[in-house]
Order: structure tokens, then C-alpha cells, then sequence
């Protein structure tokens, strides 16, 4: 999947995985479009940044749902656009609350969720990982069955495991006697 960025259908989450987008600590912020998501549909601000729904995404958009990710880098993220000439991405990113650098927190809703619309995210920032506790180690129904190997497919010497490494290395190397 992470070679075949480009293919929209893999685009949307699945059960499984999501998209995530390496960041520093400053780009997105500087160089994208910050928007404030609030929970409430009534529009009672004047700030055109504060919105209740923005291309789709709302205050309980999954991508939210993760926040342990959002003390690690990268960050979930999903893709707007795709283009595969230039290798870039056009994505949203998702921060909790407490992620808002000072400079950008607005005091009129201190509990909105942030979304920053970035332009232009190379590809090389961009990557599908498993959701928690998703991954196929976590799945119950995995093969983890005992695998039977014949003994003689192993030296007589690993095999005898009641026997002590001094056991098994008497006489070796002493010519002559058996």
C-alpha cells in the first residue's frame, strides 16, 4: 500500500489501517489552512475559521479517534488529493486540543478539535499504518500452530537437549580416544 500512495482506494480508512502524515513542528501550521471544528451546528461565531462541518469533515470525524497518535509523529490524516506526477498530497490532519501550538489556539473555543488542510505534503511523508490493535499479530484467528520437524533433520548434537554442553563436547577433539 505505502508504494501505491497515489491509488485512491486506498484513500479511505478501512478496518485495518489509516493514513498517517509525517509533520514538524511547524509546516503545517505555517503553510496550511487551520480550521477550528466545534460540536455545535449552531453558527454563534463571527470567525470564519470556526466551522461545524468543513469538506466533510466534522468534530467526530474518526480521525479524531486516535490520540495516542497525536503525541507521536506521524498524525492520522486523510487524503483530499492525490498527485502522483509531482508525488505530493493534498490532505487534512487532525489535532486534539491540547496539540495547538499557542500561536494558533482560539480563545473562542478552547475545546475545538483542529484540522489543518495542507497543500502539496510530499510523499515521502505520507504512509498507511495498521490501526490499533488491528494488526495480524492481534488477530485471534492467525496460524499459530506448532510446526513439527522431524528430528534427524537436526544434528544429533541440538538434538539431545537433557544433555549439558560438556556431555556433548567429551571426546570431541581428542584423537585416538573414543
Amino acid at each position: 500500500m505505502n508504494r501505491d500512495r497515489h491509488n485512491k482506494k486506498y484513500h479511505s480508512w478501512s478496518d485495518v489501517h489509516l493514513s498517517a502524515c509525517q509533520v514538524n513542528s511547524t509546516h503545517p501550521w505555517e503553510e496550511g489552512e487551520v480550521v477550528y471544528l466545534t460540536n455545535s451546528s449552531e453558527s454563534k461565531y463571527d470567525d470564519p475559521d470556526i466551522k461545524y462541518d468543513f469538506l466533510g469533515f466534522t468534530y467526530q470525524d474518526d480521525g479524531f479517534d486516535y490520540p495516542y497518535l497525536a503525541l507521536l509523529n506521524p498524525r492520522p490524516c486523510k487524503v483530499l488529493e492525490s498527485y502522483s506526477g509531482d508525488d505530493t498530497l493534498d490532505v487534512v490532519i487532525f489535532f486534539q486540543p491540547f496539540q495547538v501550538p499557542l500561536d494558533y489556539q482560539n480563545p473562542e473555543v478552547p475545546d475545538a478539535r483542529v484540522i489543518v488542510r495542507y497543500n502539496g505534503l510530499p510523499g515521502q511523508d505520507f504512509r498507511f499504518i495498521n490501526k490499533p490493535l488491528k494488526a495480524d499479530w492481534h488477530d485471534p484467528n492467525a496460524f499459530r500452530h506448532e510446526i513439527h520437524i522431524p528430528d534427524e533433520s537436526f544434528p544429533k548434537l541440538w538434538r539431545d537437549l537433557g544433555e549439558t554442553a560438556e556431555d556433548s563436547m567429551a571426546g570431541v577433539g581428542q584423537r585416538g580416544e573414543a
